[in-house]
Order: structure tokens, then C-alpha cells, then sequence
């Protein structure tokens, strides 16, 4: 058979595979952080895509996006730091200038996307931002998500409530 397929210009990364590493992404590894890089090079500033896990417990540190942060939950539930929660299939989008830290409870699966890096938070500048007012998730068809006290999402019209 045919193709017009060059096989040698196709890379496969087998995600079932436990071929995680801890997540030292900005140096020291993150307790209960694990992480595979799918592509784009470490902190080029540019564009990196990663599947990020976090253990039962785990905290992400505090960060400024100084591009684009994005992220679609795969699985397990993802508190952000204003008590927001997430879980399988909810797709999130930090702008530019957004702070948050975030952890989850009974861990959780990532795929991220970043264009531009993430710039830790010192101690003093956690203590005087709200890390929570800058959260949105993406706006679909012209519809915007609304979550509720009961973490109810609204997407595309369709209601659907969070197992969490």
C-alpha cells in the first residue's frame, strides 16, 4: 500500500507508559509533581506542552504567566487558590499577568500549555496579591462559562454538574 506518509518525520510518545519525571521544571522538583514533556524545549518562552501530575495532596507553588498558561483536567479534581474546583474535562486559560498557585485533593492529571514562562512568586508578593481574581475559563461559541457556589459548569448551553 501507498502513502504519502513519511514515518521518519512522526514521533510518538507513549503516555501509558510511566515515563514521568519530577516536576523541576524551575530547578528544585515539586513534592508530589511529576511531569512528561510531550514538545516545545524547557523554558523557551515560546510554546512547551507537558502532561503534569499531581499526587493526592500536592501544591503547585505560586507563579505569575508571563504568557498564556492553559490547561485541560484528564482526570481528578484541581482547586484553584481561591477554592474554585475542577475536574476531568474542564479547560482553563490563565492571561498574561495572572498569579495563582493551586493543589488538589485526590490528585489529578494535566495537559499543559504555556506560551511564555512562569515567574515564581516571592513569599511578600503572595502575601499582597489576590491570586484569585484572575481566573476564566474559556469562552466557547460566545458563551461564557459560569461556575457556581456548587461548582456547576455551563458550557456550549449545556448544564453539566461537577462530581467533585
Amino acid at each position: 500500500m501507498e502513502t504519502m506518509l513519511d514515518a521518519s518525520l512522526r514521533e510518538v510518545i507513549r503516555t501509558d507508559r510511566d515515563n514521568f519525571i519530577p516536576y523541576n521544571r524551575y530547578g528544585e522538583p515539586v513534592a508530589g509533581m511529576s511531569w512528561l514533556p510531550l514538545s516545545g524545549e524547557l523554558l523557551n518562552g515560546e510554546f512547551e506542552c507537558f502532561l503534569l501530575r499531581m499526587e493526592p495532596g500536592a501544591r503547585s507553588n505560586p507563579h505569575e504567566h508571563t504568557g498564556y498558561e492553559e490547561f485541560l483536567i484528564i482526570d481528578g479534581d484541581f482547586i484553584d487558590c481561591d477554592g474554585t474546583r475542577y475536574g476531568s474535562g474542564d479547560f482553563l486559560r490563565f492571561s498574561p499577568g495572572s498569579m495563582h498557585s493551586s493543589h488538589t485533593t485526590n490528585g489529578c492529571t494535566l495537559l499543559v500549555m504555556l506560551r511564555g514562562n512562569n515567574r515564581p512568586l516571592s513569599d511578600s508578593e503572595v502575601g499582597t496579591s489576590n491570586l484569585g481574581n484572575q481566573i476564566f475559563l474559556r469562552r466557547l461559541e460566545g458563551v461564557s462559562p459560569t461556575v457556581d457556589i456548587g461548582h456547576q459548569t455551563s458550557l456550549r448551553g449545556a448544564t453539566r454538574r461537577s462530581n467533585l
